[in-house]
């Protein structure tokens, strides 16, 4: 198999595993238009702060079990261990998420009070610590197909779940105008449903249901880690919010967490989709003569189709906020730019890192994730407060940067890559000095500037490639064949 059939077998997989992926994240940003005609960019900043705030405590409901499943699943032979791994962790899940989100709910008076000065919103925190409970047994119910291959059915479930969700919010929202409180009444429902349909499922599908009291406590010995390395993560692409929160006000948590999901939809939609295929096939050429080109080669093609989006994005950032949202969130374009940027940084770490990965030193991994957690924090501090949202799109931006840069340099000790250091340059390069003619086509009236936009988007950008020479005959030779095989 040549460098090329290589690659050209990544794409493949990436396809299949980004479809559900695609499907269901898009249907997730088909409610942006939703939320913001029916909820003021305040409420917007408040189901941000309420969502986020969620999301930290379901790493302690959930205590890693999802990961102990894939791990362990595999691990034991007979059908019958594996069947008990599941069942042991579904149960595990039950009882003691019930128990934890029950504990969190006497303290909803007090998580209202550390976010939003007062009480009004006790009755939300229940909600969501409920849905937290929900949407926890859930994604281990989901696993549960994963492990057994059955992807197909995993997408399927998905699916159907994010359609479930997506119509009880515009009934809820749209028609009875529950505002915040119907996102949350939808989410209960869709996941109160499925969720009950899995575990039937699951259960009756066990020809004996056990449980396994020494399979639990390995289980969460290998999950229980997870949770510090999930709380990095967070901080790194959360924990502006906070920040923003105290230093500004909710209307602008809102506009920027706008902004952050519209520029994050690089990582979302490709990132993800790539990282799921990425993850198994880099350790299949890991002894290849070819193996420093080939990641070499995938590195520089992630990087032009990622930036040729976040490019196009940027450029359209204004537009694209006209277009699918209310006018009261207009100055949410003004972040997408550096997050876009930022979600391309932190995407492509998933290939930068693979020597570390490959070698086995996986515990510098958590050293580096937690000094770029700390430079954010630090950044945060320092900018946020006199540059507001610009200012924490421009902390994100430059720690983003730093995570790639860092791997790499770090990953190329241990395994050395051929990066093709002129071409990413060239790319860049490009990149920038097309992105600098922004503020002299912001002059012109948008009649006039929309044309411009996509001209560059369309040829100048793709013709300024191969002028430079960044395109290799190489390249051209592989698009044709191709594309010749997929008209034959």
């Amino acid at each position: 198999m040549n460098l090329f059939s290589k690659i050209k077998s990544l794409a493949r997989q990436s396809v299949v595993y980004g479809f559900g992926t695609i499907i269901t994240k898009g249907m997730g940003f088909l409610l942006i238009p939703l939320y913001t005609h029916y909820l003021s960019p305040k409420d917007y900043g408040i189901l941000e702060m309420l969502d986020l705030t969620g999301n930290i405590l379901s790493f302690f409901v959930a205590m890693g079990i999802t990961n102990s499943i894939l791990r362990f699943y595999g691990y034991y032979n007979t059908n019958e261990d594996k069947e008990e791994v599941i069942n042991t962790a579904l149960i595990f899940a039950i009882l003691s998420g019930g128990c934890l989100v029950g504990l969190l709910c006497l303290f909803s008076d007090y998580f209202s009070r550390l976010l939003f000065d007062n009480n009004d919103y006790s009755f939300f925190f229940v909600l969501v610590f409920i849905n937290i409970y929900l949407s926890q047994v859930h994604t281990h119910c989901k696993t549960t197909y994963r492990v057994k291959n059955q992807a197909v059915s995993f997408t399927v479930i998905s699916i159907v779940t994010t359609i479930m969700a997506l119509s009880l919010n515009i009934l809820f929202i749209a028609y009875y105008g529950l505002g915040i409180k119907g996102l949350y009444y939808a989410s209960l429902i869709t996941f109160s449903i499925t969720t009950f349909l899995l575990l039937i499922r699951q259960f009756y599908s066990t020809p004996k249901i056990s449980f396994s009291f020494l399979k639990l406590v390995e289980m969460l010995k290998y999950g229980v880690y997870f949770i510090p390395t999930l709380l990095i993560a967070f901080i790194i692409n959360f924990s502006d919010r906070y920040f923003l929160r105290y230093f500004t006000d909710l209307e602008t948590v809102g506009l920027y967490s706008l902004g952050y999901k519209l520029g994050m939809i690089i990582f979302f939609l490709m990132g993800q989709s790539f990282q799921q295929a990425w993850g198994a096939y880099a350790f299949q050429y890991e002894n290849d003569e070819e193996a420093p080109i080939l990641y070499g080669r995938i590195f520089t093609i992630f990087l032009l189709i990622s930036t040729y989006i976040a490019f196009s994005m940027a450029l359209l950032s204004k537009e694209i906020v006209v277009v699918i949202a209310d006018p009261r969130y207009l100055d949410a374009y003004k972040v997408i730019p550096l997050i876009a940027f930022a979600a391309v940084c932190y995407a492509s770490d998933n290939i930068t890192k693979i020597g570390i990965l490959i070698t086995k030193k996986t515990v510098i991994l958590p050293l580096i994730n937690l000094s770029i957690a700390a430079l954010n924090i630090l950044l945060n501090i320092l900018l946020i407060p006199k540059y507001g949202m610009i200012g924490a799109a421009v902390a994100t931006a430059f720690s983003f940067l730093l995570l790639p840069i860092i791997s790499l340099t770090i990953s190329n000790r241990f395994y050395k890559i051929d990066w093709e250091y002129i071409r990413i340059l060239k790319l860049i390069f490009i990149s920038l000095m097309l992105y600098a003619s922004v503020p002299l086509i912001e002059r012109l009236d948008w009649h006039y500037a929309l044309p411009v936009k996509i001209l560059i988007i369309i040829i100048i950008f793709p013709l300024s490639l191969y002028i430079s020479q960044f395109i290799t005959k190489d390249d051209i030779s592989f698009i044709k064949s191709n594309f010749k095989l997929s008209k034959a």
